[in-house]
């Protein structure tokens, strides 16, 4: 996720003691400052790779809950014309025995008319079997599509946590031997990531001292006799952490002096407002009192930073991914956790396509150890074919715009099929790919789309053949459309 730099005056308490190094400065290809991290553009590549697999990965299960709904259709279908054929065979049987007189004819018509309802049945029977079997087979697909999508998420999820640590909030309790450490941080607007540490990078339950030689805080006061009210001082470098919720701008401990269960707790609350580290206190049962104490609030606010950014940069796997509350389960939401994660970087897409001086690139510059600027650039094209294969119904709700430029298309010639492009030394291992071109009525209506002019004529082949491979030291891992565009014969 590019993260913004921020200016001293908004700095956080993480960046304001030195706990995360400042990154480079970093300027738009034009020159201009810019407030994003050096990798901002590894970190949208990996964006644009994740919304390809989850708009394919959504385009597939609206294909799959069509199928089911045309299974079903077709099997009411084959239900009712087996019926309307019954209905019209003993109608037939009927009409055909008014004329004879023989009771036998009409006793042989009604046996055939039980033996042809008999077999309708059958035939209904056989059809909503097989929409069933139709259906739960699917079904599966579905289930399938979900596990895939989810995979994805929590994969693109990791990164994200990555490119920025300094947001994560690290939840510590107690464990039967270690703690139980789990990250949670937001990667979007209502998208909330929870993650649990490896058990194995946990660390046994410790005490304050294992953090800070003396902490001793002051904390209301204590009558003594003949001397008035003195502040009472409260030392805790003695007690065990059995719970924290460490957050770059707030800090909750639960302490105890055991790690058995024990009426001595005491709770220490540490907010970073105003420029100063305030603290809190409450022991047992006592009212909530504010801590003092400037120099030894600030080595703790320090200490435990340090320690949140050590613990989340830890491996960790993501359990858990909620969107306005509601855990992500099923396809749609998996879906909308893309959109809210593609929305976040819309802007950043558009500063950057804003800034770049070249049309087909976004770049930045970044200085090197030389004191020269290093230019970092992707091909937008090189993104653009991530984005192509995503269904045209659902493209523009993953797609930063910007990338695939505005263009002037009937909506009939927006239909292009592209198959897996697999690596340039494929060679006749590569996947077969067809592009398909429907041109557009001769007086069709032109509408904004967010979609490449249609190029392609009507193709199919192997990729190896159609001249698009890369020289080595261009090894991007991706194809260049425009170059596909141009070697379709045509």
């Amino acid at each position: 996720m590019a993260r913004l730099t921020p200016r001293p005056e908004e700095d956080d308490f993480g960046l304001f003691y030195g706990l995360v190094p400042t990154p480079p400065t970093v300027r738009f290809g034009d020159g201009t400052p810019c407030r994003y991290a050096p990798t901002v553009l590894e970190e949208l590549g990996a964006l644009i790779v994740y919304a390809g697999k989850a708009g394919r990965g959504y385009g597939d299960e609206l294909s799959l809950e069509r199928r089911k709904g045309e299974a079903d259709e077709k099997a009411t279908a084959v239900r009712a014309d087996l019926q309307r054929m019954l209905r019209e065979a003993q109608a037939c049987l009927t009409a055909s025995t008014l004329p004879s007189a023989w009771p036998e004819v009409r006793e042989h018509a009604r046996k055939a008319g039980t033996e042809l309802q008999t077999l309708v049945e059958r035939w209904q029977e056989k059809a909503n079997t097989d929409a069933e079997r139709t259906r739960r087979t699917l079904t599966q697909y579905q289930r399938d599509i979900a596990d895939s999508m989810r995979a994805d998420l929590f994969a693109y999820l990791r990164t994200c946590l990555h490119a920025d640590p300094s947001s994560a909030t690290l939840i510590r309790r107690l464990g039967p031997q270690r703690y139980l450490d789990a990250i949670r941080f937001d990667a979007a607007r209502g998208l909330r990531v929870e993650m649990d540490i490896a058990p194995a990078h946990c660390e046994p339950p410790q005490r304050l001292r294992a953090l800070m030689k003396r902490v001793v805080l002051h904390a209301g006061t204590r009558k003594r006799l003949f001397r008035g009210e003195t502040p009472r001082k409260v030392r805790l470098d003695g007690y065990y952490i059995v719970e924290a919720i460490l957050s770059p701008h707030a800090i909750d401990l639960r302490l105890a002096p055991k790690l058995k269960p024990t009426p001595d707790v005491i709770l220490l609350r540490l907010r970073a407002e105003g420029g100063r580290i305030h603290g809190q206190l409450t022991v047992g049962d006592a009212a909530r009192r504010d801590a003092t104490g400037d120099d030894t609030l600030n080595e703790l606010w320090r200490t435990l930073q340090q320690l949140r950014m050590d613990a989340v940069l830890r491996p960790a796997a993501v359990t858990k991914a909620s969107l306005d509350g509601t855990a992500a389960a099923q396809t749609p939401e998996f879906f909308a956790c893309a959109e809210r994660l593609v929305a976040r970087w819309r802007p950043i897409v558009t500063q950057l396509s804003r800034h770049t001086p070249g049309p087909d690139e976004l770049c930045v510059l970044v200085p090197g150890a030389d004191g020269l600027d290093d230019e970092l650039w992707v091909r937008t094209a090189d993104l653009t074919q991530h984005l192509l294969t995503i269904p045209a119904t659902v493209r523009s709700r993953l797609s930063p715009l910007e990338l695939l430029g505005p263009a002037e298309v009937t909506r009939e010639s927006d239909i292009i099929d592209l198959g897996k492009v697999m690596v340039p030394d494929a060679g006749q291992d590569s996947d077969v790919i067809s592009l398909h071109y429907i041109p557009p009525a001769d007086a069709g209506p032109s509408t904004e789309a967010g979609a490449p002019s249609p190029v392609f004529e009507l193709a199919t082949g192997d990729i190896s053949e159609l001249g698009t491979g890369r020289a080595p030291e261009e090894n991007s891992g991706c194809y260049d459309l425009s170059k596909l565009g141009r070697s379709v014969a045509k």
